[in-house]
């Protein structure tokens, strides 16, 4: 007899993988809100949003698969020995850790923007690219978004027009949204620091007359 389709020895092919059912017609995959819902029901416990964005971009693929390189995969894009129900919560913090120690100061970052870098390290996408994060860590922040698309899984995916394209923009556009608060503070800074109240302006106008 045959393996059921979506076990560890039958994974479904890449391909299929949106399409496959279970022995009652249920769909394997689920993605956004009803993968976030899956997970947490699986898992017992509400997930944190971080965790949420992964499984929401990533999805949930109940059974074992082939990924797009023709890994076998289970879940929420785990592999090796992650590939158990419980192996997303170690896979997590794994890659937040591993994030958190190649960019500067990452636990003062927004949460938006940590939430996309531990996207971004789960799927290791971030980690392709090196100079990305040393330009980042310096403070040029546009020249980092930018070289972070200069990525051939980057490109390939804008001709898909597939999620991994939107799990790259997503990091771009947080990078440069943090770019642009980062200018905004630096601006504000210096405007305060050259500001003079109405009545030190009061003093040195009195002092010019006196003199």
């Amino acid at each position: 007899m045959a393996d059921p389709i979506g076990s560890i020895n039958n994974p479904v092919p890449y391909k299929d993988i949106y399409t496959a059912k279970d022995i009652n017609g249920v769909n394997l995959w689920s993605g956004g809100a009803n993968a976030v819902a899956k997970v947490q029901a699986l898992l017992g416990t509400r997930l944190s949003p971080a965790q949420e964005r992964i499984v929401d971009i990533e999805g949930y693929f109940k059974g074992y698969y082939k990924d797009s390189e023709g890994n076998t995969t289970y879940g929420v894009g785990q592999t090796g020995k992650y590939m158990t129900p419980k192996g997303f919560f170690t896979a997590f913090e794994e890659e937040k850790a591993r994030t958190a120690s190649k960019i500067k100061n990452f636990k003062k970052l927004p949460e938006y923007l940590k939430t996309e870098f531990i996207q971004s390290g789960y799927r290791g996408d971030i980690f392709g690219s090196p100079k990305a994060i040393e330009l980042f860590n310096k403070g040029d922040y546009k020249k980092a978004a930018i070289t972070f698309l200069d990525h051939d899984n980057y490109r390939a995916a804008k001709l898909l027009k597939n999620s991994i394209y939107d799990r790259f923009n997503a990091t771009y556009d947080a990078i440069i949204r943090y770019g642009k608060e980062q200018s905004a503070a630096s601006i504000n800074e210096k405007t305060a620091k050259t500001k003079i109240s109405w009545d030190q302006v009061k003093k040195i106008n009195q002092g010019y007359r006196n003199g």
